[in-house]
This record gives structure tokens, sequence and C-alpha cells, in this order.
């Protein structure tokens, strides 16, 4: 019994240690590093901007494009997005470009987040 007991919390543990790191690959996400707007690209019929930079694009989700990076008007953080690019455009100032590992927005990778930093 002492055996069986040990057993089932040895499997529980490996469980739980699954779980834990398959919760945490799934919740990582990719940036950019630091780098330059280039180029903040606008149109083709949708609600949503695209940013192209000094460095290459990163692209953990295997976009089919990977000319920029994509946000439309449907992603929460949408308007934040769009006025940090402005501004780090606008100033110059170098940017980090966080996107998802498994989603793509019109073939490019997906903006998450933008970090503009103070110089």
């Amino acid at each position: 019994m002492k055996e069986e007991h040990e057993m089932s919390r040895q499997a529980r543990s490996r469980v739980a240690i699954g779980l834990a790191a398959w919760a945490s690959l799934s919740l990582a996400q990719t940036g950019s590093g630091q780098t330059n707007i280039t180029n903040i690209t606008t149109g083709w019929a949708t609600e949503g901007f695209g940013l192209q930079t000094t460095s290459p694009i990163v692209n953990p989700a295997h976009c089919a494009v990977v000319d920029s990076y994509q946000v439309d008007n449907s992603v929460p953080g949408y308007k934040t997005y769009y006025a940090a690019a402005l501004l780090a455009f606008g100033m110059g100032r170098s940017v980090q470009i966080t996107v998802s590992n498994t989603a793509c927005t019109q073939s490019r990778p997906s903006i998450i987040g933008i970090v503009v930093n103070a110089s």
C-alpha cells in the first residue's frame, strides 16, 4: 500500500511538472531586441498597421511573410501599440517589439507589445 501511494505521488508530481513546463512555454513570447522603426505601414483595406525595423524580423510563429510586424484593431492594446510606434518613430527612439510565438496577422508576425526606449 505504501509503495502504491509513493508511485501515485510520483506520477502526480510528473504530471504537475509537465503541465508547468507546457504552460511556461506557451506563455513565453519572443522579442525583437533593441531596434529602430524604419517604416510604419497602413492600408490595404484593413484597420491595422505594420512596422518595419532596422533589425531582421523575428518570426517564432513561422508566418509566411517576414517583411514587417503587424497588428489589427481587433487586438486589445491596438491603440496603445499604435501610439507607442508613432511616438518612437517620430522621436527617433529605439524600441523592443514583442511578438506572438503562435499567431500571425496578415501572414506576418503579430505584435503583442512595444517598449519605447528612453534614448
